[in-house]
């Protein structure tokens, strides 16, 4: 930290008073006002102004149950008045309103990705409705390095996502179970050739059966789960080998 740095509505003037051996710095606001200040609090943003300026640019405290202070939000208030994205935005910036952003000015028909820093058409941004322009905010090249560098860092988040959804448990409850069978289907008891085991579970109860290899687990949906089917089957494999 040096002398005259600036920390929202604060001004450092003297950074290491030499009279002063605690961890505080002379600052002034922007209301004219001298005061030792934390540098901790400076530095992670814990207080951007004096409290005068608070209180003053704070809207009051409505009742109970009342919608924000801020008349183009019709959120219910949380605090000093104010909902909850509102009172975070005063207190980091010092005011509820928000700063318009620069917009950046681009040829008809193009986008600019901020990733490769680079004009494209849109046709190479993919299609997304969440957004102002109906495409993502990154080309398709850039999306897919970025998807292929979270699969690396995160090899089993997307496995995790689709087991917790789908079947209600975890990698590493599939790792257990898949040491319990020793690394082989329950049924055929042969290692999976080239994709993992599949989950087997009840489509009635969803309970989670055991781990199959791709051919016993959509084998047993044909025979739609039923043990008797699978008994006349096999009755039907032994009176007919030849």
């Amino acid at each position: 930290m040096k002398d005259g740095a600036r920390f929202g509505k604060w001004r450092v003037l003297t950074a290491y008073p030499s009279r002063r051996r605690d961890r505080k710095a002379l600052c002034v606001c922007s209301c004219g006002k001298r005061q030792y200040v934390a540098r901790v609090d400076l530095l992670t943003a814990r207080t951007n102004q004096c409290r005068q300026c608070w209180r003053k640019n704070a809207p009051r405290k409505t009742k109970r149950g009342t919608t924000c202070s801020v008349v183009s939000c019709a959120r219910l208030y949380s605090v000093r008045g104010l909902c909850a994205m509102h009172y975070r935005r005063l207190w980091k910036t010092g005011s509820v309103e928000l700063k318009p952003r620069a917009r950046r000015i681009v040829a008809p028909g193009h986008l600019y990705c901020p990733r490769c820093r680079a004009e494209k058409p849109a046709v190479e941004f993919t299609k997304d409705r969440s957004t102002n322009t109906g495409r993502s905010a990154y080309c398709g090249r850039c999306s897919a390095a970025k998807q292929r560098l979270l699969r690396a860092q995160h090899p089993d988040k997307k496995r995790g996502h689709h087991y917790r959804a789908l079947y209600g448990i975890t990698v590493h409850d599939y790792e257990r179970m898949l040491a319990r069978q020793r690394g082989t289907c329950a049924i055929c008891k042969e290692p999976p050739k080239r994709q993992r085991l599949s989950v087997d579970h009840c489509h009635k109860t969803k309970r989670v059966r055991g781990l199959l290899c791709g051919s016993c687990n959509p084998g047993l949906g044909s025979f739609r789960d039923r043990p008797d089917l699978l008994r006349m089957a096999a009755k039907y494999l032994t009176e007919r080998r030849r």
